[in-house]
């Protein structure tokens, strides 16, 4: 018995271990096991109602009994009969063991059978004291909302009638009451009911009021029959009552996948259809299992304790902050206000803010200039809930773990107002960097890849906002809402203590990143004054790039670059701010390669920088040699990673439509792998459409080595490389929209001037574009390039690239000694072929595909089947 051996190892190799050990050992013991060692501290014999003993039950009980090991079964309180744990057709018996130590023995409580109506196995429970047994509080009783639309007039009219039940004094505007009544009338509307604890909604939709009571049926029938030891009449009564239970889910799942399939396949709108998508791109969801204690000592080392000292600020009545806010102001909030979020503790989700009435908006608007005027935030506002997320690494490491902040939804409205009225006036005030693109309208990732929320005091950002010009109002306004500020871990089944928030900034709302980069709008005018940095053309010199939290700073020379450390170690020291030294790179840029000096290094408040080959910044890896190659290979795996997880797609949907099957590939794969392609992927075309020559060999049920000129004849479809054109003709255009103190703009007419110069250049990126462009562009005018004409001249340009890649591929096929069949087969006009059109099934277009595309051979288990196409 090899398990048996195993186990000898094992209690060998930890002889001082406490053991339990139980499984289906497929061995019948009887009433096997007696005790002969009186020192043993749990009851001498055992019973089983298994009256049959083979001889490999003989063999366990003897190894376990040799090995000091006791058996469970028969012996404690809770199966003092020694139930069957096995009951089925063929018949009852006890095969399902438990073993353990005398030391757990001496301590067990209880043991015995639990119900499982899907198996013929039945669990066995065992439960002993601990001495480091500590109370756990019963799980939370929350409310929890769900939202449907077709519920919203029911929500609105209960809404309305909450907010006026007296009409003769006005609605109460006060938020605990707001907040009751939004709850109110979810619940009245069906919209929302008690849960107790955090289970999460069932994955088991087909799971029914009938499965239910066939489950409750099963229990019932289970426990008549262990109460009658074992009748045969009842016995028989719970076996067919679980196999009909059985039958019945199978019959339920198979229903309902048939149904999420049949939804996929027939959904006409866009909405419905990644609706129906989304039971099949689940991923499993990693818990977190790290302990309260080892939480908050993580936290409390992180965060440190609240200043003594509280500074006052006061100034006059500000014009454009602190006037009482609008209708119209609340009415823009609501309807930027994000969808399908989780919410923070109060449970309410921005769908019920968005359906408000009007009453109801008028009701909000009078609470929040209630705030304002008092300058009090609500207690409730400083609570939030800490998801935890793994990321990678040691589930037990704290620092492996992403935390997502879930913010009260009233909370977030107002601070859409604040920070609408903010960045307004910062814009109006010039007061924002222009190297600052995080988080910014009209700017995004591609501005910084083209061009190339920490621990902030609490006194120190009150301090930097008043020297800027921000009202005492607001600054009091943000006190109020840091001072209550709190949250609470989510824990596998309750929340952590409230941890206060003494540092940093409130995360999950819109407000902060623009306090952040408030806090730091000076950091670029201190650098100014250096004669250091990046020259792009006599008027800008680039010292810095910023998104967010994220920073570059850029030098020509190795003494301007280290000045930069210097300047910017000061300042972050002044302000407070930590750099992750851990994550922290230097590359240095060559064009023509070649080793770096000897001794180089970069110090930061006495710690080297390492120097690196490659970083990757905003998603994109630059390497120093300027050229994009390993960005390439790095998208390319990305997207062959995403193909991979959108086929496992395909297959659980059945996903038949081939139109469908590229709505996915352009939504899920291509969407990943062109991530700034226009910018860094013009040179390396080739290397990025080799996923899309993937997608369509699977796709057709090919062999590698397909040429890819077919398969782009036969399904109709213009290659990647049209999408990446589109991208850098439309970014080009927006980059020439943009004012000439933008950066982007600046580096552009830069380019634009060394393309003239130099247009031979294959790293500029003007040059890269133009030369691309030029053979499908003869009359565009590259001299005097403007919005207009390119506006104009870019569907031209696009239409006429599809017209040449069609041409190159029919010429291909007939230039091909291998394949110059198919220019008899394939499809004229140029579009997708006459059988993908039609409802075959998937099977049968890929023979077909397999005959037309393999060369004039299709194979398959029996053979292969040459077919010659050059006979008349």
């Amino acid at each position: 018995m090899d398990h048996l051996i195993v186990l000898e190892e094992l209690l060998e190799k930890h002889p001082s271990h406490h053991f339990i050990i139980g499984g289906d050992f497929n061995a019948r013991i009887s009433s096997l096991g007696t005790l002969e060692n009186q020192l043993f501290p749990c009851p001498e014999f055992r019973k089983s109602q298994d009256t049959v003993a083979n001889p490999r039950g003989e063999n366990v009980i003897n190894f376990m009994s040799s090995n000091e090991l006791i058996c469970v079964n028969g012996r404690f309180h809770g199966d003092l009969d020694g139930n069957f744990t096995f009951v089925s057709k063929q018949g009852k018996s006890v095969i399902d063991l438990i073993f353990c130590s005398p030391t757990i023995a001496a301590v067990v409580n209880n043991s015995g059978t639990l119900t499982l109506p899907i198996s013929h196995h039945l669990p066995y429970q065992l439960t002993w004291q601990c001495s480091l047994h500590k109370f756990q509080p019963p799980p939370p009783c929350v409310i929890k909302f769900s939202w449907k639309a077709e519920k919203k007039t029911a929500y609105q009219e209960n809404l309305q009638a909450l907010l006026h039940h007296n009409p003769v004094s006005p609605p109460d505007s006060s938020y605990p009451t707001l907040v009751k009544h939004i709850t109110d009338a979810a619940c009245h509307s069906n919209l929302a009911g008690f849960q107790v604890g955090f289970s999460s909604p069932s994955h088991k939709p087909w799971f029914d009021k009938e499965c239910r009571d066939a489950n409750k049926c099963v229990k019932l029938d289970l426990q008549n029959a262990k109460r009658n030891h074992w009748d045969p009449n009842q016995t028989t009564s719970y076996i067919t009552s679980k196999y009909k239970y059985q039958s019945l889910i199978r019959d339920k799942k198979r229903k309902h996948a048939t149904q999420l399939k049949q939804t996929l396949n027939q959904a006409t709108r866009q909405q419905d259809f990644w609706k129906a998508l989304k039971p099949f791109r689940s991923t499993p969801f990693v818990p977190n299992t790290i302990s309260e204690e080892k939480w908050l000592d993580f936290y409390h080392n992180l965060i440190p304790p609240p200043p003594q000292h509280k500074d006052t600020f006061y100034g006059v009545h500000h014009p454009e902050l602190d006037t009482v806010i609008t209708l119209a102001e609340i009415q823009k909030a609501i309807s930027r206000l994000p969808t399908h979020k989780a919410p923070g503790p109060d449970g309410i989700p921005t769908e019920f803010l968005k359906a408000l009435p009007h009453d109801s908006i008028l009701t909000v608007l009078q609470c929040f200039n209630d705030i304002l005027s008092n300058e009090q935030t609500p207690m409730e506002w400083g609570n939030s809930i800490t998801t935890i997320l793994h990321k990678k690494g040691d589930k037990l490491n704290p620092n492996n773990y992403r935390p997502i902040a879930l913010l009260n939804s009233l909370l977030k409205l107002f601070t859409h107002i604040i920070c609408n009225r903010l960045t307004t006036w910062a814009n109006k005030c010039n007061l924002l960097p222009e190297a600052q693109g995080g988080f910014r309208a009209g700017r995004s990732c591609d501005d910084q890849v083209f061009t190339a929320f920490p621990s902030i005091p609490h006194d120190k950002l009150w301090r930097k906002l008043n020297d800027l010009g921000v009202s005492g109002k607001i600054i009091r306004l943000l006190q109020s809402l840091y001072e209550s500020a709190t949250t609470q871990i989510k824990l596998q089944d309750s929340f952590s203590e409230p941890i206060n928030i003494t540092e940093g900034l409130l995360q999950g709302e819109i407000l902060s990143p623009l306090l952040f980069s408030l806090y730091i709008s000076d950091i670029e005018d201190i650098l100014k004054s250096y004669d250091v940095g990046v020259r792009i053309n006599k008027n800008l010199i680039l010292r810095l790039l910023m998104y967010a939290d994220d920073m570059v700073a850029l030098s020509t020379s190795k003494t301007g670059l280290q000045m930069i450390i210097r300047i910017l170690h000061k300042y972050f020291t002044t302000h407070s701010l930590n750099v992750h030294l851990a994550k922290t790179k230097v590359v240095v840029f060559r064009r023509n390669g070649g080793r770096l000096p000897k001794g180089l290094r970069f110090v930061y408040d006495g710690q080297d920088i390492e120097i690196v080959n490659k970083y990757t910044y905003l998603g994109v890896i630059f390497s120093s040699s300027g050229v994009f190659s390993l960005a390439a290979k790095h998208f390319k795996q990305k997207g062959l990673m995403a193909l991979g997880a959108t086929w496992s797609v395909f297959t659980r949907s059945r996903l038949e439509s081939i139109e469908r099957k590229f709505h996915l590939f352009s939504s899920l794969v291509a969407s990943t792998v062109l991530y700034g392609a226009h910018i860094w992927g013009l040179r390396h075309i080739k290397e990025i459409e080799k996923v899309e020559y993937q997608f369509h060999r699977r796709l057709l049920g090919l062999e590698h080595g397909t040429p890819s000129y077919g398969m782009r004849l036969e399904l109709g479809r213009e290659p990647l490389r049209i999408r990446i054109a589109r991208q850098a003709l439309l970014y080009l255009r927006k980059l020439l929209d943009l004012t000439n103190e933008r950066y982007a703009k600046q580096c552009l007419l830069t380019l634009y001037t060394l393309s003239q110069e130099e247009p031979h250049d294959p790293l500029n990126w003007m040059n890269q574009i133009k030369n691309w462009i030029s053979p499908y562009a003869s009359n565009y005018d590259w001299s005097q390039i403007n919005t207009a004409d390119l506006l104009s001249a870019t569907p031209r340009i696009i239409r006429s690239m599809i017209e040449s890649n069609i041409q190159d591929d029919k010429d291909k096929v007939t230039n091909s000694e291998k394949f110059n069949y198919y220019q008899h087969l394939s499809p004229q006009p140029s579009s997708q072929a006459a059988y993908l059109k039609t409802p075959t099934p998937i099977y049968a277009q890929r023979i077909i595909a397999q005959c037309r595309l393999g060369q004039g051979r299709f194979s398959w288990q029996l053979g292969s089947l040459k077919i010659n196409y050059n006979e008349e």
